[in-house]
């Protein structure tokens, strides 16, 4: 196999695990929130799924790729931050649906 399909592999599985462990949790947060029916936070648990469910997710992850690195670079922080612009996107994506 060829070192980049090994790495793009890699890179795949990496963003999947952490999007599928902090969009879990990220949907134990809202289920709860929905479970307790607290008025405010309940509307605000809604509107959240409501938006992340209604967006399509290239559309998502467009914005925050083109979004988060000058906000980055505004606070001093450089790099490649593609990793962590799929994998936050992902997360809060999954949050929706779990």
């Amino acid at each position: 196999m060829s070192p980049l399909i090994t790495e793009g592999i890699y890179v795949s599985f990496s963003i999947t695990l952490v999007a599928a462990v902090l969009g879990l949790l990220l949907g134990i947060i809202l289920a709860t929130i929905r479970t307790l029916e607290i008025p405010y936070l309940n509307g605000a648990a809604k509107l959240y799924i409501n938006v992340f469910r209604s967006l399509p997710i290239i559309m998502l992850l467009l914005a925050t790729y083109l979004i988060v690195p000058p906000v980055l670079r505004k606070f001093g922080i450089y790099g490649d931050s593609a990793f962590i612009c799929a994998a936050g996107m992902f997360s809060l994506f999954e949050g929706a649906y779990f």
